[in-house]
């Protein structure tokens, strides 16, 4: 985890005239899911990733921020494990004024992919998540996360090893 001074810092990046953090989350209070979903708008960008199911998915938008973020996402942890049987990732989008456009997050549960956000003046946060993601969707960081339920031990794996996505 990044810290300063004992408290956890997001990773940062600029894209598109917008800064945009990351950290370890879940979506935040009031935040919904617009429509189309994120996951039918990454469905709809590429018959690549059409045929991809939700965990393969999954593994792919891990295995994207991993190389968006220059593999700084591993630094938010490798292992995640939480009552809920979900981790996610907040994400926050900024103007070059630092002013909050949009903040939600993207949160991996066992059988699905969520995506909510609360989101100012206009601004679509599925549709621009999704535009960063497809810009160049074979460019995959090499990583490796596990998720862990505290109850059954269970472990589900997601990122991508260099050749192929993890499942």
């Amino acid at each position: 985890m990044l810290r300063k001074h004992g408290v956890e810092m997001p990773i940062k990046f600029k894209h598109n005239n917008r800064q945009w953090s990351i950290r370890e989350g879940f979506a935040p209070m009031g935040s919904v899911e617009s429509q189309p979903t994120l996951l039918e708008r990454l469905h709809d960008s590429s018959s690549r990733l059409k045929r991809f199911s939700d965990h393969q998915l999954a593994s792919w938008i891990i295995a994207r921020l991993c190389y968006i973020t220059a593999d700084k996402l591993l630094a938010l942890g490798e292992v995640f494990s939480h009552d809920t049987d979900e981790f996610g990732y907040k994400v926050k989008i900024s103007d070059s004024q630092q002013r909050t456009l949009a903040h939600g997050a993207i949160v991996f549960h066992r059988q699905r992919i969520s995506c909510a956000a609360v989101e100012a003046d206009g601004v679509n946060f599925q549709a621009l998540l999704a535009e960063l993601l497809v810009e160049w969707p074979d460019d995959l960081g090499k990583c490796e996360i596990t998720f862990e339920d505290p109850d059954s031990r269970e472990k589900r794996k997601y990122g991508w090893d260099g050749d192929r996505l993890l499942g």
